[in-house]
């Protein structure tokens, strides 16, 4: 399994990839139990089983992170894109944090 977290969202600079980067799914969950999200994680792999679980366990530091969040949106691709821009767009300005995930 493989997770990626796009590139920091910057000018780009000449000669500079804005590619996503490889990370390993075990460090990215220590990393979450400090409390560290990162704002976009591209999940991608053959085994749906393992994907699940690390989702499982991402809403699950997400929760002791933030226990004061609502519930994480899970949107599917039949929802279409009108689904998935309202979700970024309506964010609430008095919510702390908010995780939504998309598969796709």
């Amino acid at each position: 399994m493989a997770v990626r977290k796009p590139a920091a969202k910057s000018a780009p600079r000449a000669g500079k990839s804005t590619a996503a980067a490889a990370v390993d799914p075990l460090a990215l969950l220590a990393k979450l139990e400090g409390g560290e999200f990162p704002g976009i994680v591209y999940l991608e792999g053959p085994d749906e089983a393992i994907k699940a679980a690390f989702l499982a366990d991402y809403r699950r530091a997400w929760a002791r992170a933030v226990p004061d969040s609502a519930t994480a949106r899970i949107l599917r691709p039949d929802e279409g894109i009108d689904e998935i821009l309202a979700a970024y767009q309506t964010v609430s300005m008095f919510t702390s944090r908010e995780l939504t995930i998309v598969f796709s």
